[in-house]
């Protein structure tokens, strides 16, 4: 990974978890500043990172559909106890 790389700041829990499914080093989790209700995940960005979000956004992204739905519910129960 460069070190020049600024980390990665999404809202959307599929895509966080579709990171994490990927290996993606989670720093944390933050407070929206413009929305008090939301909070955003924050994750270490890597050389394949804007590769990975344009699979997910664009294209058709494979994943074991049972470890994906894990990681999704593992994202939302970050948010909660956050």
């Amino acid at each position: 990974m460069s070190d020049d790389l600024k980390p990665i700041s999404t809202s959307d829990t599929p895509f966080a978890a579709f990171l994490r499914y990927h290996q993606h080093q989670i720093i944390g989790v933050v407070q929206d500043k413009n929305d008090i209700k939301r909070k955003v995940f924050v994750f270490a960005a890597r050389d394949d990172s804007e590769d990975l979000r344009q699979e997910f956004y664009e294209g058709q992204p494979m994943v074991d559909p049972k470890y994906y739905y894990k990681l999704i519910r593992e994202m939302f129960t970050l948010l909660r106890t956050q």
